[in-house]
Formats: structure tokens, C-alpha cells, sequence
């Protein structure tokens, strides 16, 4: 159990990380 809950974890932080980096690359693409 341990492992699996700390890799959806880390899922979890790489999907946030890549929404922030998404979110800051939307506005660049737009313009």
C-alpha cells in the first residue's frame, strides 16, 4: 500500500508541475 499511495503521489506532483508548466506555456501560445 505504501508504495503504491507514494507513486500516486508522485503522479500527482508531476501532474500539478505540468499544469503549471501547461498554464504558463497557454498564454505564449495564444499570443
Amino acid at each position: 500500500m505504501g508504495v503504491k499511495i507514494t507513486g500516486i503521489e508522485d503522479i500527482q506532483k508531476s501532474l500539478l508541475s505540468l499544469e503549471k508548466k501547461t498554464k504558463n506555456l497557454k498564454p505564449t501560445l495564444r499570443a
